[in-house]
């Protein structure tokens, strides 16, 4: 018998339904487990979860086993009005019982109310703070690189990859080197997720566990990093690495190595302020400079044969250089 057509605000019995699992003796012991529908008293109201649509056109749908009897969740077989999605929560309540109950059936929740796990709630709210902040997530240096204004090279460098490599964002990954035996535990104790708060960098985040969040999905997301904080006390530095996918040397080949982007901002007090591009591809360089006035532009094409030799003796080679003021 087809079954009439039911509201899902109304309680009007849609029709009976059949359970997926063969009819037994009640007194069987093989069935002692299983949740009895013949058994459920008229009137009474169970809650069921839209587990599959059939071919036929009928639903697949899971009871629960409310009552205290240590019996297991059952699978039933009946025609649902329309509207009605898997994964939908429904109440059903029994208007006749035996080997064929029949129900009215009431929509619960429907599977477009989404429930996020905390996992998820985390990084919602990480990607939130991004999207209030308009800007790229910087890692932020609570304390100079340098005491004083250093040239040596090698040090700078030092500590540059040190600035990055204990910045927190890179943490699970140190975790992983720590197992595998290529860190030791004292290294992963200077990470800044192990350091007392007063130590910890800073970063704007309102939730401790938030607070690297932000960072660490930029990072995958854009290939991408960010900091900025201060060379030597007075001297503001802002330095971002990124992978650039769009850009070529001077001489594409085929299987190229990716393309990497150094883009730093700082201000000397001889040079004022200093804008430099930097892109590197294997062992080739291209460097794009912006200054403040053509006295440092003059400066800095006097020191482009120094730069050269300084490249070539780590073993890299310059592509090309440009250098220009605001003004030009």
């Amino acid at each position: 018998m087809i079954p009439p057509k039911v509201d899902l605000a109304s309680n009007s019995p849609i029709s009976a339904v059949s359970s997926l699992r063969p009819s037994e003796t009640i007194a069987d012991p093989r069935r002692d487990g299983i949740f009895k529908l013949d058994q459920i008293a008229i009137g009474k109201t169970l809650q069921g979860q839209v587990l599959a649509k059939l071919t036929d056109g009928s639903s697949l749908i899971r009871v629960q086993n409310n009552s205290q009897q240590p019996a297991t969740n059952t699978d039933i077989k009946m025609l649902l009005p329309k509207g009605l999605q898997v994964g939908d929560a429904v109440q059903l309540t029994v208007l006749s019982s035996g080997q064929r109950p029949t129900f009215t059936v009431n929509l619960l929740t429907s599977t477009n109310t989404v429930t996020l796990s905390n996992a998820a709630q985390l990084i919602d709210k990480a990607l939130n703070i991004n999207s209030q902040e308009q800007s790229t997530p910087r890692i932020k240096g609570t304390a100079p690189l340098f005491g004083s204004a250093n040239t040596d090279p090698t040090a700078v460098a030092a500590q540059l990859h040190k600035s990055v490599d204990n910045s927190g964002v890179f943490y699970e990954a140190h975790l992983r080197q720590w197992v595998e035996g290529e860190r030791n535990l004292a290294q992963i104790h200077q990470e800044p997720q192990n350091l007392p708060d007063s130590a910890k960098t800073s970063t704007g985040a309102t939730d401790q566990q938030t607070q690297w969040l932000p960072f660490q999905l930029d990072t995958l997301e854009n290939k991408r990093f960010a900091w900025q904080g201060e060379l030597w006390p007075g001297h503001a530095f802002q330095w971002e690495i990124s992978k650039d996918p769009d850009h070529q040397t001077a001489k594409p080949e085929t299987n190229q190595d990716p393309t990497w982007q150094t883009v730093v901002h700082f201000q000397l007090a001889k040079l004022g302020q200093i804008n430099a591009t930097i892109h590197l591809q294997g062992e080739h360089v291209q460097v794009h400079v912006n200054v403040q006035n053509e006295a440092t532009t003059d400066s800095l094409k006097n020191a482009i044969d120094q730069l050269i030799l300084s490249l070539a003796a780590s073993g890299a080679a310059l592509d090309n250089i440009t250098i220009q003021d605001h003004d030009a």
